[in-house]
């Protein structure tokens, strides 16, 4: 915890001292890391659907799984995207 706290209070005077090339390398290679960790989070959690012994029928489980993420996603990200491009008037 520790660390984070102060990895946030030392990128005000960290990001004034570099070059304009190494932020847009730095803001690349963490943006690249950043969609790497949460495809590998997605990744594992789908995969745990297949891949852990249910005590009752798989095959309904996995549909009923994939069912509720595809009616989940746009329930939950539109009305956020709404609520965003309300604030900054987009």
């Amino acid at each position: 915890m520790f660390s984070i706290f102060c990895t946030l209070l030392n990128d005000r005077y960290v990001h004034k001292n570099l070059t304009i090339e190494v932020r847009k390398i730095a803001a690349f290679i963490f943006h690249l890391l950043a969609h790497c960790a949460e495809t590998t989070c997605f990744v594992l959690l789908g995969l745990s659907v297949f891949l852990v012994d249910f005590p009752f029928q798989q095959l309904p489980f996995m549909l009923l799984v994939l069912v509720v993420c595809l009616v989940a996603r746009p329930l939950a990200v539109y009305p956020l995207l709404s609520m965003v491009c309300s604030c900054f008037d987009v």
